[in-house]
């Protein structure tokens, strides 16, 4: 083979190795637009679940009654009551389907309730953690679901948010992470 003859092979070779590159930089740039758009979706579920903590927290500091205070738990599920279901409009999907359940927590006594365990937590600068355990207390028990169907496709996708709220601090909402 002449020097013509490789030159040319050799130039063949690197022009589709470089368009191999730039397919591939091409890919991993499309893979981190789709990563963003699912982001986006689901930051908007989060923050729907977390709207609907607020909006069930404040329905049942106006009217306590909503959640069954005198409990045997023998089926427990009986107990767990919807309080807030709601519908929302979006960009993003069709709707936002919204719903809260809510639990009275008692203390104390296993078969009188759910026992809140209030335990406030420190974040220490060498990555530890530190708990005060602040005992056993009445409240309520708050669980959303947001969930939603992206629009023009069958993907369904939900997010959730915990948390209770003490009955000696009805104003301060306790968010909790469900990992």
């Amino acid at each position: 083979m002449n020097q013509k003859g490789f030159t040319t092979i050799f130039a063949l070779c690197m022009i589709l190795v470089i368009a191999l590159v730039v397919k591939g930089i091409q890919e991993s740039e499309m893979n981190h637009a789709y990563e963003t758009m699912d982001f986006q979706d689901e930051f908007e579920l989060q923050n729907a679940a977390d709207s609907g903590i607020y909006e069930a927290a404040e329905a049942v500091r106006l009217n306590e009654d909503i959640l069954p205070t005198k409990i045997a738990y023998f089926n427990r599920k009986n107990f767990q009551v919807p309080v807030i279901t709601a519908t929302k409009e979006s960009k993003r999907f069709d709707r936002i389907e919204i719903t809260v359940f809510g639990e009275r927590g008692v203390k104390q006594s296993v078969t009188s309730g759910w026992n809140i365990h209030h335990r406030q937590t420190k974040y220490l600068n060498n990555g530890k953690t530190s708990y005060t355990d602040k005992g056993y207390s009445d409240g309520y028990i708050l669980l959303s679901v947001a969930e939603g169907k992206i629009k023009n496709s069958d993907k369904k996708i939900y997010r959730r948010a915990f948390a209770y709220i003490l009955d000696s601090d009805a104003t301060k909402i306790h968010f909790m992470e469900t990992d």
